[in-house]
């Protein structure tokens, strides 16, 4: 038996007594939130005629003419009385591992049967710590991918030493709307709702950054009409101005001088006139490389920031996208449940299985009977 910490706080829950498969069974009801998955998991156990608890038999008294009369006295269980009977349905239940029984008719070697024990063991340990906190609800974490799967934490390990199984119908279907069920399958909620606001980071950097594209290519647009103005008179081109117009003064000089030029002087003066001409067919070559050169470098250029504008335009779009199908996804399953969960869930669950099921952060019990329907157990008192 558990034993009772004098810090917790009892709870009691109402009986109700139903039909089920011919038996009557007294089943536990709830006024509150929290204990829903405690109280799910001892129902099943008890609709399957696995845990015994008390028998709320009517009780009779005489009354004052002589007669009999029904008690009305509330029929309650303790959370107490719940937590300790479902602790002894997981330590008889697993008896039969830790004796060794469950493993008859396999070839096991002695270390992987002592490594099967002590897995056991610190199963139940932890499926022992845990119940207690059941009567303040379990946090699960599901997986859009099929109805049966669950982020794995410790506090799931419950449902596993009782045999129970827990269910969602939280399914994307991913044949219909491929581009959501790419983005959304692969995912559990946590990670999705995590996901979401990363995108949304990312968008509002990506904004800011397609805002700072805009300022910086309507510099590049000024720069460049100002570099068209500076190419106009580049130092290259002014430089050959000034050779030019040296020139015409030296040939202008020349004409004036009323002594008569020398042969020697006509032979230098032709000599640096064709230097001068050399010099300028070697200075207009450098030029057009130098012009050629710079178109080429700016061509580069611009085609670099044509394929990063590309690059940036398609990392946003996928942004977007992806945005766009998680929000839609969550707003279009805010009740936590799709067709195709519902399908999931009637395929995965045998036939005439109780097992718990999970929606809205309740947990309750689902029936599913002869292989045609799907059925809820109402436990909350202002139902019934």
């Amino acid at each position: 038996m558990m034993e009772r910490s004098s810090g917790e706080k009892e709870s009691f829950y109402r009986a109700k007594r139903i039909h089920f498969l011919g038996r009557i069974v007294h089943v536990c009801t709830q006024n509150e939130n929290g204990p829903c998955p405690l109280l799910a998991l001892a129902n099943v156990l008890l609709l399957r005629n696995a845990i015994q608890m008390r028998d709320f038999a009517t009780t009779t008294s005489t009354s004052s003419s002589g007669g009999e009369e029904s008690s009305s006295s509330p029929q309650l269980y303790s959370s107490h009385e719940v937590i300790a009977t479902l602790a002894t349905r997981i330590l008889d239940s697993n008896v039969s591992e830790k004796t060794g029984e469950a493993y008859q008719g396999f070839q096991l070697g002695e270390n992987a049967r002592e490594r099967m024990y002590e897995n056991n063991e610190k199963n139940i340990e932890t499926a022992l710590s845990v119940l207690p906190s059941l009567v303040n609800g379990l946090d699960v974490n599901v997986q859009f991918i099929d109805s049966e799967a669950f982020e794995y934490t410790a506090n799931l390990c419950v449902f596993d030493a009782l045999d129970v199984s827990l269910y969602h119908g939280w399914v994307v279907d991913a044949k219909f709307d491929v581009a959501t069920g790419h983005v959304v399958s692969r995912l559990s909620y946590n990670q999705l709702v995590e996901r979401l606001i990363e995108l949304r980071d990312l968008e509002q950097e990506q904004e800011m950054i397609e805002e700072e594209k805009k300022k910086i290519e309507e510099e590049l647009n000024l720069s460049a009409k100002e570099n068209v103005l500076h190419t106009e008179d580049s130092p290259t081109t002014g430089e050959l101005n000034k050779q030019l117009d040296e020139l015409a003064e030296m040939m202008e000089g020349g004409s004036n001088v009323t002594t008569p030029r020398s042969k020697s002087n006509q032979n230098s003066f032709s000599e640096n006139n064709n230097k001068s001409n050399s010099n300028n067919n070697n200075d207009n070559s450098n030029s057009e490389k130098s012009l050629a050169a710079i178109g080429e470098e700016e061509e580069r250029e611009e085609d670099e920031r044509v394929r990063l504008q590309k690059q940036i335009s398609n990392d946003f779009n996928k942004i977007v996208m992806e945005r766009t199908a998680i929000e839609e996804f969550l707003e279009a399953t805010s009740t936590q449940c799709t067709e195709e969960g519902l399908k999931s869930v009637f395929g995965d669950m045998r036939n005439n299985e109780l097992g718990v099921f999970f929606r809205n952060n309740h947990f309750s019990v689902i029936f599913k009977r002869d292989n045609q329907y799907l059925l809820s157990l109402v436990t909350d008192e202002g139902f019934i």
